[in-house]
C-alpha cells in the first residue's frame, strides 16, 4: 500500500453509551479513535443524482485499505469535519485491495 494512495489522515471514531442500572440513572459515553490513511474524494454529479433519487445526500467518498471495516454507527472524522456512513461498503473492483465508503457530511 502506497502512501500517495491514501494521502488522508482520517479517524474512525466507535462511540459506546453505557447506561447505568442503579438509580441515579446516567449515561457514560466512550468514544475508540483509530486513525488510519484514506483518500476523501468528491462525488461526480451523476453518483450525487443516485443518492438524491434515494433521498440520501452523498457528500464524500471515503477510500480506505480492504482491511478497514467500519460500521454504520462510526463517525469518521477529516480535517475538522465529522461525517456519517451513509451506504454499504463496497469493495472497489472485488479485489479485495479498496473499499468505497458513502459518507455524508453531518451539520455542526
Amino acid at each position: 500500500m502506497n502512501i500517495s494512495e491514501f494521502p488522508h489522515e482520517i479517524s474512525i471514531i466507535t462511540r459506546v453509551v453505557t447506561k447505568s442500572e442503579t438509580y441515579p440513572f446516567k449515561e457514560t459515553i466512550t468514544d475508540t479513535v483509530v486513525p488510519v490513511r484514506g483518500f476523501m474524494d468528491t462525488p461526480s454529479t451523476s453518483e450525487r443524482l443516485t443518492y438524491h433519487n434515494m433521498d440520501k445526500q452523498l457528500t464524500r467518498a471515503l477510500y480506505v485499505p480492504y482491511s478497514v471495516q467500519p460500521k454504520r454507527t462510526d463517525i469518521i472524522m477529516h480535517d475538522g469535519k465529522e461525517y456519517e456512513i451513509i451506504g454499504d461498503i463496497e469493495d472497489q473492483g472485488g479485489q479485495g485491495e479498496v473499499n468505497r465508503i458513502p459518507l455524508k457530511e453531518v451539520s455542526p
